[in-house]
Formats: structure tokens, C-alpha cells, sequence
């Protein structure tokens, strides 16, 4: 860990980052970075829709409506009503559930689940307008990408996104809570002091409904600002240090949300090139998922450590490149209904993930975590067929159009919203700049009644 900058330029450093936070306008954000909130905000609405019904999210509702409180927030998909702390802990474990959420490759985690269901609580609470949303949101995703960057750089071994994703939600509670300069900077400080350590590659191994830390970091770094707010006080977060001269510098200039990656499948990232592998191997030779005797996939290592069992949850069939592979021939796609509680037992699925052997590529290594990596063989009929090199789909390089957003949000709300709904959610999210406070509701309202809209349809 590096030393501290002098007292006078830590104090200078943690101003600046405090002026980004209050001081930036919508009016200040340049229409590509604008465009690309808002598919950012509808993107993770389709990840929050996609994860009311798994299991891991009616527990974390439940816990968070058992411990009481002033009702001040919604639950997504949920009638209960609970603290604004509460809310955010549970609405962003049930963001991340499916593992759809967007992430940034060279932080390996995902900012935007900390994000959302910070900025809808307050949203709710305070009635802010579309505009102080995209801005808010903007700010979250430069603080928390930032501060993932440094400790990828000075962490001893991998941390998950609940180390540094909270530090990004502490700076939109401080903004929209209009704390001064020096609560801020003890906001930031105490959401990465408390942040899970989330030793992730741990999690890949033995997968469970922990994943990054995303829930409880986003809790710490909401709870953070409220604490600074009151008084509390702590050490200066990572962007006080010296390592931080380069993102410091870069705030406002540079934005790094223009770099993250969406995704089209719902499973860890690194199983994405070898699922496209597979499809294009599939899909070019017409190859039934009867006829495959055999599937090799050879990818970086981090890829090739995940789960390589036939699943046994919902959090297993996520952390594996087998199964993703597996549903993806038999169904063509990875989506809410592949890995959601039960939906991963096809007996078909579990034979190909048996077929399935891994080759660690040592080129793929190279060129991670930058690109996400694979080549996909398989044998059927006694003929051995080749992806070639396939990176994931999603990249700022390769991005979802936003055909393709849209196209996904539509499906992971079909369980809940019939299509004038989901037709006026797409309608209010391409003007939301323009959204009022009361339009805002509206939104909120519709996700959190999804789970009894279910009911009823």
C-alpha cells in the first residue's frame, strides 16, 4: 500500500473529487456520455426485472423487511416498504442475482448494480427528476471505476466489486444528500473502509449468493454518506493516494463510463466468448445438441476456473463456462429462464456439460483482463468443427446496438409487464431527461409491483 500524499495534497485531491460530486451538471455532460446512461439506466432495469423472482433476492427482501424501520423505500418486486439503506441492500443484491448487470474489464466487476438502486431510493424519497438521475448516475459510475482501477493496482490478490462499487453509491448519497466537502470525503473514506473484502476467485470455485459483494457494498457505501452526514468520521478512501493523480486528473475530462461492456447472456462475463464460440460453431453447421459428442474450450484461466459441475443453483449454473455453454446449443440463448432456481436440471444440459473439457490458452491470458477470449471446438458425427478466436459480445469495441438493449429488456420483463407497459418504460427512458419527479414514480412503481403483476397476467 502506498503512503499517504502530503497532508496538504490529500486534502487538495479529496476536494477535487468532492467538487466533481456536487459540482457536476447535467449541462456539463456531453450528449455521447448522456446517450450512454441512459442505456445504462435501462440496461440494469432489465437486470433488476430479470432478478425479482430468484431466490437469492426473496431472501435479501425478506431480511431487509424483518429488520424494520421508517418505510421509506420500495422493495423491487415487492408491496413492503422499508429504510433507504434497507432498500438498497436488498434492490441491489436483487440487480446483480442473474449476473446480467454491466461491468468494466479492466476492474473485472461490475459498477452499475451499486448504482441504480441508489439513485431510485433517493428517487423515491425525494422526488428527484430524470435529469439529477442520468447526472447522479454519471458521477456513481466515474467515482466507482476509479476507485476499482486503484485497488486492482495496490489490492495483493483479486477483490470483488463490493470492495470499491460502494465508494461510487457513498458519492451519489453525498451528492444528493448536498453534504459539504469534508462529510464527502469521510462518506467516501468509510464506504471503501467498510467494503467487503470479497475474495471473488473463492466464489468462482465454490459458487454462492454472495458473488462480488455487491449488495452489502452498496449498503456500506449508502450507509457511509448517511454516517458522514451525522458526523462520522474515517480515513481518506484510495483516491487520496498518490496512485490517484492520473483518475483525479482525468474527472470530468475522460469518461469512463463510455468504456463499459453490456451483457447479452446472464452468467459471468468470462463465460461469454466461449457461449458466442459455441453458437457460432452451432449455428454455421446446423449441429443438433443431440448429435455433439464431445466440446473443448480453450480460454484464459480465470475462465476456465469456473464451475465445471453440472449445476446444482442458480448461483452455479452463473459461475460456469460448461453450463452456459450447454444451454446455449440447447436453447440458442442464457437468459433468466436457463438460470433461474430449477430451470438449469434439463438432464440434456447435464450430459453436455459432462461432454465439455477446458485447454488454458496462454495467448488468451495475455490479453486479459483487456479481452475476454475463446475458441469453442466441437465434435459431432465423428467431425471435429472450430470457432476461431471469439471475443465476447459487448465491448466498447463490439457493443450491443441499442436494438439489442431494448431487445433485452423486453424479455426479461415479459414475465411481468404486458407490452403497453414495457412499450411506455422504453417510451419514458428515451426522454428521461425530461422526466419529472412524478414520472419517476411511476417508473419505480411499475418495478416494484412487477412480482404482483405475475399473479394476475
Amino acid at each position: 500500500m502506498q503512503n499517504l500524499a502530503t497532508e496538504t495534497a490529500r486534502l487538495e485531491a479529496v476536494r477535487r473529487v468532492a467538487r466533481f460530486i456536487h459540482h457536476t451538471r447535467f449541462e456539463d455532460l456531453p450528449d455521447e456520455v448522456v446517450g450512454h446512461a441512459r442505456r445504462c439506466f435501462l440496461d440494469l432495469l432489465s437486470c433488476s426485472f430479470a432478478g425479482i423472482p430468484s431466490r437469492t433476492g426473496q431472501i435479501a427482501r425478506n431480511f431487509a423487511a424483518s429488520l424494520c424501520g421508517t418505510p421509506e423505500c420500495c422493495l423491487f418486486g415487492d408491496d413492503r416498504r422499508v429504510p433507504l439503506p434497507l432498500a438498497v441492500l436488498a434492490n441491489a443484491t436483487v440487480c446483480e442475482a442473474l449476473d446480467c448487470d454491466d461491468g468494466y474489464n479492466l476492474v473485472k466487476g461490475h459498477p452499475g448494480a451499486f448504482l441504480l438502486p441508489v439513485v431510485l431510493a433517493f428517487a423515491e424519497r425525494e422526488g428527484l427528476t430524470g435529469r439529477e438521475i442520468l447526472t447522479s448516475l454519471v458521477v456513481g459510475y466515474e467515482v466507482a471505476i476509479r476507485s476499482g482501477l486503484l485497488g486492482s493496482r495496490l489490492y495483493a490478490f483479486y477483490h470483488g466489486s463490493g470492495s470499491w462499487g460502494g465508494v461510487g453509491t457513498a458519492a451519489i448519497a453525498a451528492r444528493l444528500m448536498r453534504l459539504d466537502e469534508e462529510a464527502t470525503a469521510h462518506a467516501l473514506g468509510a464506504a471503501e473502509y467498510h467494503g467487503t473484502i470479497a475474495p471473488i476467485m473463492r466464489c468462482v470455485s465454490y459458487p454462492g449468493m454472495a458473488k462480488d459483494g455487491i449488495g452489502w457494498g452498496a449498503f456500506a457505501g449508502v450507509s457511509a454518506a448517511l454516517l458522514a452526514g451525522a458526523g462520522f468520521t474515517a480515513p481518506p478512501a484510495n483516491l487520496a493516494l498518490e496512485a490517484a493523480e492520473a483518475e483525479i486528473n482525468s474527472l470530468g475530462r475522460r469518461f469512463l463510463i463510455l468504456d463499459l461492456y453490456f451483457k447479452p447472456y446472464c452468467c459471468c462475463r468470462w463465460a461469454h466468448a466461449p457461449v458466442r464460440a459455441a453458437l457460432k460453431v452451432a449455428r454455421k453447421h446446423l449441429l443438433p445438441p443431440d448429435s455433439i459428442e464431445r466440446i473443448v474450450v480453450e480460454s484464459f484461466a480465470e475462465a476456465c476456473a469456473l464451475s465445471r459441475n453440472v449445476p446444482d443453483s442458480s448461483e452455479e449454473a452463473q459461475y460456469s463456462v460448461a453450463y452456459p455453454v450447454a444451454a446455449a446449443l440447447l436453447y440458442g440463448d442464457v437468459g433468466p429462464e436457463q438460470v433461474l432456481e430449477d430451470r438449469y436440471r434439463d438432464p440434456r444440459a447435464a450430459a453436455l456439460c459432462r461432454r465439455t473439457e477446458f485447454v488454458h490458452r496462454p495467448d488468451y491470458q495475455a490479453e486479459f483482463p483487456g479481452r475476454r477470449l475463446a475458441e469453442v471446438k466441437i465434435t459431432a458425427g465423428g467431425r471435429t468443427y472450430f470457432s476461431g478466436t471469439v471475443a465476447a459480445h459487448g465491448d466498447p469495441s463490439d457493443p450491443l446496438s441499442s436494438a439489442e438493449i431494448e431487445d433485452k429488456f423486453r424479455r426479461y420483463v415479459r414475465p411481468y409487464l404486458r407490452t403497453t407497459e414495457a412499450d411506455d418504460i422504453l417510451a419514458w427512458v428515451s426522454r428521461l431527461e425530461t422526466l419529472s419527479g412524478q414520472d419517476m414514480q411511476r417508473i419505480i412503481a411499475t418495478l416494484a409491483a412487477a412480482r404482483r403483476k405475475t399473479k394476475t397476467l
